[in-house]
This record gives C-alpha cells, sequence and structure tokens, in this order.
C-alpha cells in the first residue's frame, strides 16, 4: 500500500503503473522527469504538485472548480494547456484521476 500522506511516494507509484503500459517512458523537461506518450510528456511531479496536459478546456474546468490552476513554466508564460493540481491528502487519488485525463488525451492525439 502506498503512503497517501507523502505526495513524491504517491506520485512515484503512479509512475510505475504508467511505465507498465506500452508506448510510456519517462523524458526530461526543464523542471523534471515527466511520464510521455510515444515521446511527448503528459505528467510530471513538481515539489507545487502534478503537472498534467489536459488540454485548454479540462484545464480550464478544473481551474474553475478550484482543482488546480493553470501551470506556469516560468513567471512570464502561462500553459493553458496544462494545469497544475496541488497534493490533497484528503483527495490522493485525485492525482491519478488526472495523470489517466492525459495519458488518454495524448494517446487519442497521438501525442
Amino acid at each position: 500500500m502506498t503512503n497517501h500522506e507523502e505526495p513524491n511516494v504517491y506520485y512515484s507509484s503512479l509512475e510505475s503503473q504508467y511505465l507498465a503500459r506500452e508506448g510510456v517512458d519517462l523524458r526530461r523537461s526543464l523542471q523534471s522527469p515527466g511520464l510521455a506518450f510515444h515521446g511527448s510528456i503528459f505528467a510530471m511531479y513538481t515539489p507545487s504538485g502534478l503537472v498534467v496536459r489536459v488540454g485548454e478546456d479540462a484545464a480550464a474546468t478544473a481551474t474553475r472548480q478550484g482543482i488546480g490552476t493553470s501551470y506556469r513554466p516560468s513567471p512570464a508564460h502561462v500553459s493553458t494547456a496544462w494545469l497544475l493540481v496541488p497534493f490533497d491528502v484528503t483527495d490522493p487519488h485525485r492525482w491519478a484521476q488526472y495523470i489517466e485525463l492525459a495519458y488518454e488525451r495524448s494517446r487519442s492525439l497521438g501525442l
């Protein structure tokens, strides 16, 4: 059983599950290693939380619902297709839901 109170441990368990899937590997982004489908990163762990590429509509909806915020890779740049989801010890499985959403989006788009 994974310790759901430690975000990095929980992310590592999710990462292991996705690395077992065909076409998924680790790629280096500017800030941290990320899960990639056929070379395109769809999720990564940062000290601020989980960053997932869910598309502009899904990211905007999640932002309106207070689930996360648009990802800012730098102070001057907002990536509206990416969502930053902070870790919530009361709902750690939210990360699993958003990684799956990002993975399915990458698969459907052939990213």
